[in-house]
């Protein structure tokens, strides 16, 4: 999750929906692993993917929640589960 830390990144509101879905699986994630384990891999993403969705507001992340498709969902699974890692 290395990107959300890249000065050169950019977010577009067609990020949005992938985003809300990483976000929402990282709240999953929260309470399937231990506090430790859950702060040192996930809670800096959660922490500034929480600060996008802020600058983004409620009504677009719930837009972009329900715009999400099933290859958003399968995505955001795939990117969590590090299958998308450059070995």
């Amino acid at each position: 999750m290395l990107c959300l830390n890249c000065p050169c990144a950019r977010a577009t509101p067609a990020h949005l929906p992938l985003q809300v879905l990483v976000h929402d699986l990282l709240d999953d994630r929260k309470s399937a692993v231990t506090p430790m384990r859950w702060a040192q891999r996930f809670a800096l993403a959660h922490s500034q993917l929480t600060d996008l969705l802020d600058c983004a507001g409620d009504v677009a992340v719930t837009d972009a929640r329900a715009a999400a498709t099933p290859a958003d969902a399968e995505l955001a699974e795939r990117f969590l589960n590090r299958e998308l890692d450059l070995t």
